[in-house]
């Protein structure tokens, strides 16, 4: 069976890969992005609806990146993700949230950390690192944006890992 954890280099390669998008090119993808997932573009849209314009384009960004790689690693297409199990992903991680609050501050990271290294940790790793650095221009998102953007994709991540796996246990 092969390894289903997302290594570096396939995230690199996606990155590389978007970079030389054209803008007519990112337009098209994008539209492939909403006519595949159509729930999670509501959810991230509704999600990030209170940000500010540059901050909700770099979380729209991030989460094209989080698509795309996964997308390109599927041996098949990924199925188009339910409203349901959106919803039960957010609730599961508010009470992750909820039950970091009740924990000691030097607790709370390392729980955290575990939390998200269930699912794809490279890739993970790559989220917050572009959620937490200055862009080239020294633009870096406000601390609303990261805890909202960071939650975001968190489930998107969890979400898509869930129905990757899958299609290596058929």
């Amino acid at each position: 069976m092969q390894n289903q954890v997302i290594q570096s280099e396939a995230i690199e390669e996606t990155l590389q890969l978007m970079e030389k998008f054209t803008p007519a090119k990112m337009a098209e993808e994008q539209r492939t992005f909403q006519k595949e997932q159509p729930n999670l573009l509501a959810f991230v849209l509704a999600m990030i609806d209170n940000l500010k314009q540059l901050d909700k384009e770099i979380i729209l960004y991030v989460t094209h990146i989080v698509w795309q790689t996964f997308r390109r690693l599927s041996p098949t297409k990924l199925p188009t993700i339910s409203i349901a199990k959106i919803e039960n992903a957010l609730q599961t991680h508010q009470k992750l949230l909820k039950h970091l609050e009740k924990h000691p501050e030097v607790d709370r990271h390392e729980l955290f950390i575990k939390e998200l290294e269930k699912h794809q940790p490279y890739l993970m790793f790559y989220v917050a690192e572009i959620l937490t650095e200055e862009d080239e221009e020294g633009y870096t998102l406000s601390q609303v944006a990261v805890g909202t953007g960071f939650l975001v994709l968190t489930i998107l991540v969890a979400l898509f890992d869930a129905e990757y796996r899958k299609q290596f246990l058929m």
